[in-house]
């Protein structure tokens, strides 16, 4: 099944025409019914994270 980490991997050329609004909901619904309020928080941190060091390095995520 994978992780949220994983999936948004396999879904990140879509990321350029999301908003981070967009992304927190897919992560959000993906997680809300098979994981504790924990690791969607855990995830979310994650998720922008990785944004935000995509975004000050300029790189494509």
């Amino acid at each position: 099944m994978g992780t949220i980490t994983e999936k948004l991997i396999k879904w990140r050329k879509k990321w350029q025409e999301k908003s981070m609004q967009e992304i927190l909901i897919f992560a959000i619904e993906n997680l809300a019914s098979k994981e504790s309020l924990r690791q969607i928080k855990k995830s979310i941190i994650e998720i922008s994270a990785t944004l935000t060091l995509g975004q000050l390095h300029g790189e494509e995520i």
